[in-house]
């Protein structure tokens, strides 16, 4: 070893202890008084122009909440007057007409600045454009476009059970929570009476009129034959009283899966699509679950540096889990008060029930934890994971009832395994491929819940730590759907992070965890290669959310902090020594930006919700994943943490990157 990377090693060993214990002091100072960690999550502006709709459109509306979500929005357009998806997004239609007419009901003028600009941006766009099916929906139902041109599927799709060759549990859960409201739309062929339905119909392009076809090209045929056989079928549907039956348990679906904040599966659009569909339906005994979903709504809107942001989901559970997890191997013990209370938080938010998941697989049972702070029909594997690593051997009076629902949980997760080996995110075996074909996706990988190599890497991550002789299986198909599923370049695409940094990552711990690294497995070595290839200048990795519309890799020259831990923590998963390069240079970028009391400054959506609709940005992971990174590198290296206390101050100061 040279006398120049002995010195860089000791320099790691000096700044490192002291950024972990630092983080450890940032983690408990964020925590809140019920023991939950509640970080912003941040998408686009569709968020706040919805809330904005739903303020306006159903009285009494919050005027101070509405200027606020106005004036963030307004902060949002771009200088041709468009909004874009994520920072470097040149604009999207569908955005900026969300965003319009959220200013317009705001009471922004038409001479207003920002209107003026977002008009420009529209009529400059418009014949190039198409709308988005979602927009689509949310037009037809302001009557601003006929219910025709909004592919939909039939509400008589509810009257089949999961045991048929085609129901709605065929979708993916977070489609299938939206889908009653937009079917009992549609099916009503109504929409509300808006004001500005006229002056928004001035900014579409005639194609927007018309219904959309299936992005697959080969079933055009088929459509046209299917649509007059629709039209038949619609007929009979209401001569036999069908229709009716089936608009009925559109409106029961809705009714019997909403949370207790009086959301629909704690999800934005999913309730607003609702809240119209109850409302236009005009029962007066729904008037009240109408008023419960706005009061619902209300609570996702949070402040983020002086701007009002509405959330399109809460991210409680899964923040909360992963900091528990890093806090108890920055050496807090689940004894102390902080932890505890999280742990009693976590616990009680268990999930015992599945309503739609055992119309496919009736004997499933044990715990599972959604992603939300108010879940209790959805839960998905990469939560339960996280929930499961958080609890794992707790000790002090939370003890048994921890140690039950983990070997609950454990019992879920194996469930959840799919045929081919691998595993999804909320769903098991839902993979009827035809369905991503149908005319209403638009977003690609929205109708169907396949496994994916973030959530196949994570989970068998999970299990390989386990001492169960259960595992043994399932890892080993876990790590079969790996091997057969990597890209041609080496790497892996995750379906919910940016995107082939963030698969390879998960691929590559899973690997790691089973014992598997490069000098083993040429699947592990090519994603090592990678990995360093698309390595920055700046000795950071960073990915554009371009790649996840694109299917390829896209680099971003500014490096994040949490796709540079990512990248760092695949490498050393895989058995890359500290002494290397681009360790080096990676653990550099980290230290160096790391800030005293404050930690990591990121505010670039590395999360994916849909492609082409929503990206996110984790206000916990700038934070999280490089502590997660740097905790496995102090690991290597031998360094104990000290415990909480005033030497802290002193041990810092060592270290000149802070």
């Amino acid at each position: 070893m040279s006398v120049a990377m002995t010195d860089r090693m000791y320099s790691f060993r000096d700044c490192l202890g002291p950024i972990l214990e630092d983080m450890r002091d940032v983690i408990l100072s964020q925590q809140s008084e019920d023991g939950s960690w509640r970080y912003p999550l941040e998408g686009t502006v569709l968020a706040n122009a919805y809330l904005i709709m739903v303020e306006a459109l159903f009285p009494p509306g919050d005027k101070t909440l509405v200027e606020g979500l106005a004036r963030s929005i307004e902060g949002r357009q771009l200088p041709n007057g468009g909004f874009g998806l994520f920072p470097e997004h040149c604009g999207d239609f569908s955005t900026t007409l969300e965003a319009y007419v959220a200013l317009r009901l705001a009471g922004r003028t038409p001479s207003a600045e920002a209107i003026a600009r977002a008009e420009k941006f529209l009529l400059a766009t418009r014949h190039e454009s198409n709308l988005s099916n979602l927009t689509r929906v949310t037009l037809a139902i302001l009557g601003v476009i006929p219910w025709s041109s909004v592919p939909v599927l039939p509400p008589e799709i509810m009257l089949l059970s999961g045991r048929a060759p085609l129901s709605i549990y065929d979708l993916a859960s977070f489609t299938r929570v939206h889908m009653p409201a937009i079917m009992l739309l549609a099916a009503m062929n109504v929409g509300c009476g808006f004001r500005l339905a006229s002056e928004i119909k001035a900014l579409l392009s005639p194609h927007h009129f018309r219904s959309t076809r299936s992005i697959h090209p080969g079933l055009g045929r088929l459509e046209r034959l299917a649509r007059p056989l629709g039209k038949g079928l619609a007929v009979f549907s209401r001569a036999t009283g069908a229709r009716r039956r089936s608009m009925e348990l559109c409106r029961l679906f809705i009714l019997e899966r909403m949370e207790e904040d009086g959301t629909l599966g704690s999800y934005l659009l999913s309730t607003i699509f609702s809240m119209f569909a109850l409302s236009l339906l005009g029962r007066p005994e729904d008037a009240q679950a109408v008023r419960s979903m706005k009061a619902g709504l209300r609570g996702f809107t949070v402040e983020q540096d002086g701007e009002l942001h509405m959330q399109p989901c809460t991210s409680t559970v899964w923040d909360t889990a992963l900091n528990v997890l890093a806090l108890r191997q920055l050496g807090i013990p689940d004894t102390e008060p902080s932890v505890a209370r999280a742990g009693e938080w976590l616990l009680d938010r268990e999930i015992t029930v599945f309503p739609d998941l055992r119309q496919h697989s009736p004997g499933i049972g044990g715990s599972a934890w959604g992603f939300q702070a108010v879940n209790r029909f959805y839960p998905d594997v990469d939560d339960t994971c996280a929930v499961l690593s958080a609890l794992r051997d707790f000790k002090g009076r939370l003890g048994p009832r921890a140690n039950q629902a983990f070997s609950r949980g454990v019992g879920w997760v194996l469930a959840m395994q799919n045929r081919d080996g691998g595993f999804s995110a909320f769903d098991v075996n839902n993979s009827k491929q035809f369905l991503e074909r149908l005319p209403f996706n638009d977003m690609g990988r929205a109708m169907i819940d396949p496994s994916s190599a973030d959530m196949t890497g994570r989970t068998v991550m999970f299990l390989s730590d386990l001492d169960d002789a259960r595992t043994a299986v399932s890892v080993r198909r876990g790590l079969g759907w790996l091997d057969s599923h990597q890209e041609k370049d080496g790497s892996w695409w995750g379906r919910w992070g940016i995107s082939f940094i963030y698969g390879t990552w998960a691929a590559l711990i899973g690997y790691g965890a089973a014992g598997v690294n490069q000098h083993d497995r040429g699947a592990v070595r090519r994603g090592c290669v990678w990995l360093r290839s698309v390595q920055n200048g700046d000795g950071g990795w960073g990915e554009s959310c371009a790649s996840d519309l694109a299917g390829s890799f896209i680099a971003r020259s500014e490096s994040t902090p949490s796709q540079t831990a990512w990248a760092l923590e695949g490498l050393l998963a895989s058995g890359t020594s500290l002494r290397e390069g681009a360790i080096r240079r990676g653990m550099e970028f980290l230290i160096e930006r790391y800030r005293r009391g404050k930690g990591w400054e990121e505010n670039y959506p590395t999360g994916a919700g849909f492609a082409g609709k929503l990206y996110l940005i984790y206000h916990n992971y700038g934070n999280l994943w490089p502590t997660m990174a740097l905790l496995r590198a102090s690991r290597m290296l031998g360094i104990r943490l000290s415990p909480p206390g005033a030497e802290q101050q002193t041990r810092i100061g060592r270290c000149a990157a802070l």
